[in-house]
């Protein structure tokens, strides 16, 4: 899991928070309290993790064909949300050798809806090329952290 700005602003607050209790009164108490909430926003993090285990996107990449040297081949993703409404980061492994127009890397996923993702690459060399994994991250549905994950798309295109 990776935490997100939510997390870090409300692990903040509680801190800020501590420190403002011990200030008022004994400072045993409120750094208990203070060590208590961290614990309790640690096992809401935790609980939010699983929950978001049920809900992953799944990513596939269609078959490429032929590729054209010096020009703007099609790349298209398909993603399928079987849960709610989903935030994901999407990075295609292209071939290193090639150039692409920006993948755009944030995306919204309607709840139970399918959203096709084009992206274009440019090979410059004749050969062949293995396209590698798709990397996915999806928010946690509290928004308190992030899944990372991987879909196996291997290919190999000339």
């Amino acid at each position: 899991m990776r935490p997100t700005l939510k997390f870090y602003g409300l692990f903040l607050t509680i801190g800020i928070g501590g420190a403002i209790a011990a200030q008022l009164s004994s400072v045993v108490p409120a750094l208990e309290i203070m060590g208590l909430a961290d614990l309790i926003l640690l096992l809401l993090a935790g609980i939010d993790h699983y929950r978001g285990r049920s809900q992953r996107i799944q990513a596939q990449r269609l078959p490429l064909g032929h590729l054209s040297i010096g020009r703007d081949n099609p790349v298209t993703v398909i993603l399928h949300n079987p849960g709610k409404t989903a935030t994901i980061r999407l990075k295609d492994d292209y071939p290193a050798p090639f150039t692409a127009n920006p993948l755009a890397t944030k995306f919204q996923l309607a709840p139970q809806s399918d959203q096709t993702v084009t992206y274009a690459v440019n090979p410059h060399q004749r050969g062949e090329y293995t396209w590698g994994k798709l990397n996915l991250q999806q928010r946690n549905p509290w928004g308190l952290g992030w899944q990372q994950w991987q879909t196996e798309t291997p290919q190999t295109v000339a």
